[in-house]
């Protein structure tokens, strides 16, 4: 889903107030990251540069990645009694992680996501 189409979202369901965060590694936990931390420094500067490029305000904070790589949290307070921001969605770079997961693509399982696509979008038109 585009950053266009959440903020359009956002925006229709009259949320305000959320911000945009770079969650990043905790450089005092290096040896229990996923993956070599050059690949991490890399996934964290292609999601800044995404954040740049898009022209969204963020700020960064370290230690808020996911044990298999970095992302962009989208926080948002609730209610006057919650001080601490919530996470409404984010958006991650898994590059680390393909040793965790077993997912092997065939013709026939394309042909079958194909197929609950096409379901799918009779049903919700």
């Amino acid at each position: 889903m585009s950053q266009e189409v959440i903020e359009s979202c956002y925006k229709s369901l009259g949320l305000v107030g959320y911000h945009y965060r770079l969650s990043k590694h905790d450089s005092n936990k290096v040896s229990e990251l996923e993956g070599s931390l050059e690949n991490w420094l890399i996934g964290e500067n292609i999601l800044r540069e995404c954040l740049i490029e898009m022209n969204l305000d963020f700020y960064e904070e370290a230690g808020e990645a996911a044990f298999y790589g970095p992302k962009i949290d989208i926080q948002m307070k609730f209610g006057k009694y919650h001080s601490k921001p919530a996470t409404l969605t984010s958006r991650k770079i898994s590059r680390y992680s393909s040793g965790w997961f077993s997912v092997i693509f065939s013709r026939n399982s394309i042909m079958r996501l194909k197929a609950i696509k096409k379901n799918l979008s009779q049903v919700y038109s």
